[in-house]
């Protein structure tokens, strides 16, 4: 998925160059950080590989004129967070 991804567009610049390129991944806080709610360990391992895939392309890209980010947003209160959540972790998440 997202390697094949980042991987194809890079080539493709190194081909074709352009003046400005952007990167952008979505990531977790659940990758960045241990969180309060179980996330699971696939899940949070899979989303810490994307914040460092964006890491290296951003140094591996830099001299191209591509930059690399990574957008990692914290917890959404689903349904199902809601469940795994006690009542003092969504009223902390709320504030």
């Amino acid at each position: 998925g997202l390697f094949y991804a980042v991987r194809a567009f890079l080539r493709r610049r190194r081909e074709r160059p352009v003046e400005h390129g952007r990167v952008i991944t979505i990531g977790s806080m659940a990758g960045v950080a241990p969180m309060g709610l179980h996330t699971g360990v696939s899940y949070s391992a899979a989303k810490a590989s994307a914040t460092n895939l964006t890491r290296y392309v951003a140094l591996e890209a830099a001299p191209l004129g591509i930059t690399a980010n990574a957008i990692a947003p914290g917890t959404i209160l689903t349904e199902t967070v809601r469940k795994a959540m006690t009542q003092e972790q969504r009223d902390a998440v709320a504030a």
